[in-house]
């Protein structure tokens, strides 16, 4: 086929493929539990309380062998997604594998970090073929992980904070990070007060909320211009994101720009507000720039909230 008919053009709806990570107890599997007709490859045996479709397979091997009759089959399945829970125990299966593969104790024994290479290699292979189950049979994906928790300094701000990624080998949580269409951090949010004798503490408010986008503090994105943060319900947290996605992928230039417009008139100070109007009536035909700068008067309006 010659190059010049090979292209396509426009948006394209397919299912969700995409990551979520966060520390114990934040309700991982309940949300993977809420995507529709959801089947589990349950490597926690974390299900048990939920009525879902599950098995445990026990090797990289067993788990490639089933997502190929799943690619193959011809027949309607009985699910419409399909959840890792977790890949941290997904990845050690498959460290287990180079090892095999290796004739090695264990992964670290082939020496030079070579063996973690070889496991991205077994990550692309997976993700290659669950791509071409979410094509053939509209399936949705999500890969569920756990949080680490690294500290981080800044020596010329005196700043020490906690910084969350994918409890993942670096080299497989940036793989990963670069194939999903989306990562969604989730976190309890918290409320700062101040004491009587002017001490800042903070208090759980209980409040659970999915971050999309990168931030200093934490591993997210999304390509398809999510808010910022999404609330994280205890049920039908599917049904929510799927809702601010859909909304996002039918946004249009003029949509968005009534959208910016509207919240600048909230904007306090006036300097701010001209500027930010100015800005957005120039870039009014953008919309990867107003998706952006949305975010961004959202953003600045909820920092000017909280610090008064």
């Amino acid at each position: 086929m010659s190059f010049f008919k090979k292209g396509s053009k426009g948006r394209v709806k397919k299912p969700l493929f995409m990551a979520l990570y966060s520390g114990p107890g934040l309700g991982k599997t309940d949300f993977g539990a809420s995507f529709p007709s959801p089947y589990f490859f349950d490597f926690e045996e974390s299900t048990h309380s939920i009525d879902v479709e599950r098995h445990r397979p026990l090797s990289f091997e067993e788990i490639m062998d089933d997502l190929a009759e799943i690619r193959d089959c011809e027949d309607k399945l009985s699910f419409k997604s399909i959840i890792f829970d977790t890949i941290d125990e997904l990845e050690r299966l498959i460290h287990k594998q180079v090892a095999f593969d290796k004739e090695k104790a264990s992964i670290d024994d082939i020496g030079w970090q070579k063996g973690f290479g070889l496991a991205v290699n077994k990550w692309a292979d997976l993700i290659s073929i669950c791509r071409e189950i979410r094509d053939k049979h509209n399936i949705h994906f999500c890969f569920l992980a756990h949080a680490f928790e690294s500290s981080r300094s800044e020596i010329e701000n005196g700043l020490t904070y906690s910084r969350y990624s994918m409890a993942l080998h670096k080299k497989a949580a940036s793989y990963i990070f670069g194939q999903v269409e989306m990562v969604l951090f989730a976190k309890k949010d918290i409320a700062l007060k101040k004491t009587a004798d002017d001490r800042v503490v903070a208090k759980d408010i209980d409040k659970r909320v999915l971050y999309t986008n990168l931030s200093a503090i934490y591993d997210a994105k999304n390509r398809i211009g999510l808010p910022a943060e999404l609330p994280m319900p205890q049920k039908k947290g599917f049904d929510l994101l799927w809702r601010a996605y859909m909304k996002a992928f039918n946004d249009t230039p003029e949509t968005l720009y009534k959208q910016c417009l509207d919240e600048i008139k909230g904007v306090t100070d006036e300097t701010l507000k001209k500027q930010m109007g100015e800005y957005v009536e120039t870039n009014k035909k953008d919309l990867s720039i107003l998706r952006s700068t949305l975010q961004r008067i959202i953003s600045t309006k909820k920092g000017a909230k909280s610090e008064s």
